[in-house]
């Protein structure tokens, strides 16, 4: 896929995730836990992407990222698209979780759905990465000791970092969610989790 269409893609679908959980939750259609563990998602997804952005600036080093082709947009926009990615990609494995595990979910812990998210963190980091290293867009460098290589595709690393970020994230986020869903006062009863039933 050329470069320039890949980045197309991704601001497509990092905006246009947040346009979708916007638009649902101003009809009525996403319940307000929805809506507030979309924005955690964002939150975390923020304590790497501001990190990755920042240093991987011209002005900044060492870089994190070498940019195989230059973004057609400013850092900040696509800083702001992938936060929303992330918010994204959590809320998708809340909805695998949902799909493939026995009801209720997230009322209390439980190594199947912990092991669901954190599978679905490793496989969806995976994907970002080697399908920007399909299309030249970025690639992590090899010269940090805290993000060694993986393997090597294309002559380029696919980082082990991320994936320990994936991994950590995913843990973090279920286990905030499934202490929310435990509080006093919460209401047990369990819910689509991306849009009310009529």
């Amino acid at each position: 896929m050329p470069a320039l269409l890949y980045y197309g893609l991704d601001l497509s679908i990092g905006y246009g995730v947040f346009v979708a959980v916007l638009v649902l939750h101003r009809l009525d259609r996403l319940p307000e836990r929805v809506w507030g563990w979309f924005w955690l998602g964002c939150a975390i997804g923020l304590l790497w992407e501001i990190p990755i952005f920042v240093f991987s600036a011209e002005p900044f080093g060492p870089a994190t990222i070498q940019w195989l082709e230059p973004l057609p947009l400013p850092y900040p926009v696509f800083l702001l698209c992938h936060t929303f990615w992330d918010g994204g990609l959590f809320l998708a494995g809340i909805a695998l979780v949902h799909l493939i595990g026995p009801r209720p979910v997230f009322e209390r812990f439980s190594w199947r759905e912990l092991g669901v998210f954190v599978l679905w963190g490793q496989l969806s980091e995976l994907g970002v990465e080697t399908s920007s290293i399909a299309s030249g867009c970025w690639v992590y460098l090899d010269t940090h000791a805290w993000n060694p290589p993986l393997f090597y595709m294309k002559g380029s690393p696919v980082p082990l970092g991320m994936q320990v970020v994936w991994f950590v994230a995913p843990v973090v986020f279920y286990f905030v969610v499934v202490q929310a869903r435990g509080a006093p006062g919460r209401s047990s009863r369990p819910t689509l989790p991306i849009a009310r039933s009529t």
